[in-house]
């Protein structure tokens, strides 16, 4: 065989070896992104399943207004005498990822059962707005486990018999990614545990700088308030804050 042929044999043999190589990473990724996949979706099922059990199982009137954390210390008292919440029999609810962004997705892991209390593996209510598909659990707080596995209580301010404007963050580019979605006039549901439900209407849309905290201020009617970063599709740390404000209708 000339010089020629030899090297088109082995530049050959190359492109073999390189491909083949290709299609075992693509097969390796696949298979550990659907890994997580399913992971991450036992974990949000997990906390809905409790939540809508609990909400079944609630003694409290629905339609009786509550503070989400007034509800949150209801729902703390009764766990106090409940070794475990019931969620096999409840459906679960499961989330549309299908806009999200490969890190979040591999964020959105579960916690091994018994790592955490009972009362922090609860959502503290369910945030859900129909016109974009969206139902999101809410938890105690913006702890990074559980932004990854839903929204978190930022703040609530007011109180005292003022209203009350509850802030609650997600990421971008996971759950809140539907905010984009959202128009001035949607309807907003925030149910908590003990069965009682809360509508909000959207009234205004803003994108600020991360220095203006006007969003967190008390307001003149009870309100919910949603934060997320902006843009949605962002390379790295995004820039501005996307806030929905929506009052008690």
């Amino acid at each position: 065989m000339s010089a020629a042929g030899r090297q088109a044999a082995a530049r050959s043999r190359w492109l073999v070896g390189f491909e083949t190589a290709c299609w075992l990473i693509a097969m390796v990724g696949a298979t550990l992104w659907l890994s997580v996949w399913l992971l991450g979706r036992a974990e949000s099922d997990r906390g809905l399943s409790a939540f809508d059990a609990q909400v079944q199982s609630a003694s409290s009137p629905a339609g009786v207004a509550l503070s989400i954390r007034d509800a949150h210390i209801l729902q703390i008292e009764g766990l106090a005498h409940s070794r475990r919440v019931p969620v096999a029999q409840s459906p679960a609810v499961r989330p549309d990822k299908g806009a999200w962004s490969e890190v979040r997705r591999a964020d959105y892991l579960p916690t091994l059962p018994g790592d955490v209390s009972e009362a922090e593996e609860m959502p503290i209510a369910v945030l859900s707005i129909g016109g974009v598909g969206l139902r999101v659990p809410v938890f105690a707080d913006t702890s990074e486990r559980n932004l990854n596995r839903g929204a978190g209580l930022f703040h609530v301010s007011g109180g005292e018999g003022s209203p009350r404007n509850h802030i609650i963050a997600a990421h971008r580019d996971g759950w809140f990614r539907k905010l984009q979605h959202v128009d001035v006039g949607a309807q907003v549901l925030l149910e908590v545990p003990t069965g009682s439900q809360q509508r909000y209407r959207v009234i205004s849309i803003d994108v600020v700088d991360p220095s203006d905290l006007s969003a967190l201020e008390p307001t003149s009617r009870e309100a919910l308030t949603l934060v997320t970063c902006y843009p949605f599709y962002f390379v790295g740390p995004a820039p501005r804050r996307f806030i929905v404000r929506a009052v008690a209708e």
